[in-house]
C-alpha cells in the first residue's frame, strides 16, 4: 500500500460538519459530564459489535453446514447460490427452527462481517467456535464498510488499527487516500458514496 501526503481537505471531520454539533451546545440530563456520556456509548458500541461479531461467523458455519441434494450452502456476499437451495434453507429453518433467518442475513452488518470472513478467517471450517474474536479494537464495522471494496482494504484497516484512529480520522486518511489514487491514475475511478441503501459511507470502485 502507498502512503500518499495529505493533499486533500477532511470531508467527516470539516469544519462543516463541526458546525452542525457544536459541543458548547450539547448537555447531558442527568449528572453526567460529557466526557463520561461518550465513553459510555463507545463502551458499549464496541461490546455490541464484539457480541454481534461472534453471532454472526457461528451463524454463518452453521447455515453452511446445510446441504440440499448434495450441494452445500455457502452464504457468502456475491457469491450465487441459487433459488433451490436458499429456499430450501429457508422453509426449514422456519419450519424446524421456528424463526425467519432472513431478519440476520438481510443486516447489512452482517453482509460486512462476511465479505471479510476469509481475511479474518482463512481456514474458517476449522476454527474454535468458542474463541472467535473481533479482530480490531479500533477498526469498527463502519471502517469495514468503507473499504471493502478495495483490494489494500486489509492494508488500510491494519494502518488506522495500528494508529489508533477513531472512524472519522480512519475515513478521512481513506479519502485522501483514494482521491490521491485518483490523480496519480488520471481518473475517477474512487468515489466515495452516501446511498439510502447502504447505511455506511463506502468506497465505490468503478469498473
Amino acid at each position: 500500500m502507498k502512503e500518499y501526503p495529505k493533499l486533500f481537505e477532511d470531508v467527516f471531520s470539516s469544519e462543516k460538519l463541526n458546525r452542525r454539533c457544536r459541543p458548547e451546545k450539547i448537555s447531558i440530563v442527568g449528572n453526567v459530564t460529557f466526557q463520561s456520556y461518550a465513553k459510555e456509548i463507545s463502551s458499549l458500541y464496541i461490546e455490541y459489535e464484539k457480541i454481534i461479531f461472534k453471532f454472526f461467523i457461528k451463524f454463518y458455519l452453521l447455515s453452511s453446514k446445510f446441504c440440499y441434494f448434495g450441494r452445500r450452502k455457502h452464504g457468502l456476499p456475491g457469491k450465487r447460490e441459487g433459488h433451490v437451495i436458499n429456499r430450501a434453507f429457508s422453509l426449514f429453518v422456519r419450519k424446524y427452527c421456528g424463526f425467519n433467518y432472513r431478519s440476520i442475513t438481510l443486516n447489512f452488518s452482517y453482509k460486512i462481517v462476511l465479505s471479510y470472513i476469509k481475511d479474518f478467517f482463512p481456514d474458517i471450517d476449522n476454527i474454535d467456535v468458542e474463541n472467535i474474536k473481533y479482530p480490531f479494537s479500533y477498526m469498527n464495522f463502519g471502517c469495514l464498510a468503507l473499504v471493502r471494496g478495495l483490494d489494500e482494504r486489509m492494508e488500510l484497516l491494519e494502518h488506522g488499527e495500528k494508529n489508533k484512529m477513531s472512524f472519522n480520522s480512519f475515513a478521512d486518511y481513506v479519502v485522501n487516500y483514494i482521491y490521491c489514487k485518483n490523480d496519480e491514475i488520471g481518473e475517477d475511478k474512487y468515489l466515495l458514496s452516501f446511498t439510502k441503501v447502504i447505511p455506511f459511507p463506502t468506497i465505490i470502485v468503478k469498473k
